[in-house]
């Protein structure tokens, strides 16, 4: 930019020395352009923003998601150009087709836009994708200037984790999962909140007692106050653990439709449990994107928001073990609240890991295991029920097409 408005000053200097008019007034019109378009293109990128989201943020495999760009000009100069060049991961692909640069991991799309001043410019785009993932979608760069795009400038917006795409849930019989306390609700050792649906018997008041539960006919026939004791309870928690590996070594890599079978059913069992009434956590020794521990412990739960996170957990596990599957289950017992069940969902079953499962029944916990195979290659403790699952299908989704992504 610089060399160029010397370079006009130089010609208009020398149109001045020798007096050529046409040479001054030519000079003289491009050295006004240039001084202009240098001002125009050092203001454009000025309160220029540029937001993208995915609505919805979390979908599954299979389903449809709006690609919402938001670009605002802020300012009262317009641009008449912003050409906008954007980096999507390969999986996601916009339902309506369109023009697009493809490649192994991204895949590329060109777009030019005008922006009045003051102006806000949305553009939605249908999107679907079917495989699970936390994807990033950009670094995308942003180019705009002049309207003769003599200087052209450039900025860039970075990348974000912008869309979560669930693991496909596993289509299921009904499996039976074991518990020490077959009826549901059970009674535990204090301290504990007493469970106000399970009456025990009466008592005399005592300071502190809320008054909610003084029974007052028994206080009337007693003459003096009475109140209800109640049975300590606690809920039955359910631990869903998956073992990553899916090849008899670590190091021989993994099999992918296996790992997928694995996390499919972990997400069914999951939510099925979660149906039921049950405080549900779940392990899996693996990590993923954006997580801080090598390993996955989510706590049991029975809040809302628990199916949403595990699924979320699920649909960025990485296929590679970072812990013996053996070694991990030793590692998180001690978080196991006492009496709850654990789920193991394993393609792997060795000897080694039939010892740590045995020592955990032992340890009073009740043990499930679905083994992915025809048939289990060892023996198991006899206190441990065992599923095989040789061949697993997935839940289909019905997928409304019928809204085109547009301009807004």
């Amino acid at each position: 930019m610089i060399s160029v408005l010397i370079l006009l000053a130089f010609v208009l200097l020398v149109g001045l020395i020798r007096a050529q008019s046409a040479l001054i007034m030519l000079s003289s019109l491009l050295l006004v352009t240039a001084l202009g378009s240098a001002f125009w293109s050092r203001r454009a990128v000025d309160w220029l923003s540029y937001r993208r989201h995915f609505d919805p943020p979390r979908v599954f495999p299979g389903e449809e998601t709006d690609y919402v760009v938001e670009i605002r000009n802020q300012k009262r100069l317009p641009l008449p150009w912003v050409r906008i060049d954007e980096r999507v991961p390969a999986p996601l692909l916009p339902v309506h087709g369109g023009s697009r640069v493809v490649g192994t991991e991204q895949w590329q799309r060109h777009r030019v836009v005008s922006l009045g001043w003051n102006e806000q410019l949305v553009i939605r785009q249908r999107f679907a994708c079917a495989k699970r993932g936390d994807y990033v979608v950009g670094p995308t760069e942003i180019e705009t200037g002049d309207p003769l795009a003599l200087f052209p400038v450039r900025m860039r917006a970075q990348e974000t984790h912008a869309l979560v795409v669930y693991p496909r849930m596993a289509l299921l019989d009904p499996l039976p999962i074991s518990s020490r306390f077959p009826f549901g609700q059970t009674s535990a050792r204090p301290p504990v909140i007493e469970d106000p649906a399970r009456f025990a018997g009466i008592r005399d008041y005592r300071p502190g007692d809320p008054m909610h539960w003084v029974d007052w006919k028994a206080s009337a026939r007693r003459m003096k106050l009475q109140t209800r004791v109640f049975a300590p309870t606690t809920l039955h928690s359910v631990i869903v653990a998956l073992n990553v590996q899916t090849m008899p070594l670590s190091w021989q890599g993994h099999a992918p439709a296996k790992f997928e079978a694995a996390i499919g059913v972990v997400a069914t069992l999951v939510r099925e449990a979660l149906d039921a009434r049950n405080s549900v956590g779940l392990a899996a020794n693996s990590s993923g994107s954006e997580m801080e521990e090598f390993q996955v412990f989510l706590p049991p739960n029975r809040r809302p928001s628990q199916l949403e996170e595990a699924l979320t957990v699920l649909a960025k596990l990485m296929p590679l073990p970072t812990m013996a599957f053996g070694a991990f289950l030793r590692k998180v017992a001690s978080n196991f609240p006492y009496g709850a069940s654990l789920v193991v969902v394993t393609a792997v079953l060795d000897e080694e890991l039939a010892q740590n499962l045995a020592m955990l029944a032992e340890r009073g916990h009740a043990v499930s295991v679905v083994f992915l195979g025809a048939e289990l290659p060892v023996r198991l403790h006899p206190h441990i029920t065992a599923s095989c699952l040789p061949d697993v299908t997935f839940e289909t989704i019905a997928v409304d097409s019928g809204v085109p992504g547009g301009r807004a």
